[in-house]
């Protein structure tokens, strides 16, 4: 082989693997968005649970509370006879 053809050669191992380099990049990015994507919706869903979750706990406390009044307000009764 000559110094020539060597050249050549290195040249296209070497754009070649730019290339490949490029695709394997590309590859990555794509895949990191999608990941944050789909993060991005499991934190959506997440947060819509929770807040679910603490809708039904204003709800128990709300009842606790009437229940507290009605208590205070047997013991009162009672405490006036």
């Amino acid at each position: 082989m000559t110094s020539d053809s060597l050249e050549i050669l290195a040249t296209v191992l070497g754009i070649t693997s730019l290339i490949a380099g490029g695709i394997a990049w590309y590859r990555g990015s794509v895949q990191k968005a999608y990941a944050a994507e789909r993060e991005m919706g499991h934190i959506k869903q997440n947060l819509q649970q929770l807040g679910q979750g603490l809708g039904s706990i204003d709800k128990e406390l709300e009842e606790l509370n009437r229940v507290i009044v009605e208590i205070k307000a047997l013991i009162l009764a009672q405490t006036r006879h």
